[in-house]
């Protein structure tokens, strides 16, 4: 073996060893977020419901719910944190959804009677 094709064997195994990391590092910062509503009140709701990243709408939906229903979206958005924003009336509830290291996590949002509460799994 010649000193040309033992270089070029390292430069071929370094370059598909930092390919091969970068792409695993790529796969780790595009988690996903699930997402549930549940209300919790006696009567029917109807929901605004509102996800920003750097400041930018990514996701808007309107939610009409029972008493007592859940609407569940999984993987609703590539990505970890986000701003939320739940609207019911003229109400609106605000919460910053944070990665804390998860490569996936589910956000659940608690309509109750008085209050919007908002949880996170640490990681899904």
């Amino acid at each position: 073996m010649t000193i040309e094709t033992s270089r070029r064997r390292i430069l071929t195994i370094g370059c598909g060893v930092t390919l091969t990391a970068l792409a695993g590092c790529a796969d780790s910062e595009d988690g996903h977020t699930t997402y549930s509503i549940e209300n919790g009140r006696s009567e029917a709701v109807d929901i605004d419901f509102r996800m920003y990243t750097m400041n930018e709408l990514v996701i808007a939906r309107e939610y009409e719910l029972g008493p007592g229903e859940t609407r569940r979206q999984e993987n609703a958005l590539a990505g970890t944190e986000f701003e939320v924003e739940v609207t019911i009336g003229e109400d609106t509830a605000t919460y910053d959804l944070k990665s804390n290291g998860c490569d996936d996590q589910e956000l659940r949002v608690q309509i109750q009677q008085e209050d919007v509460v908002f949880d996170a799994d640490d990681c899904e």
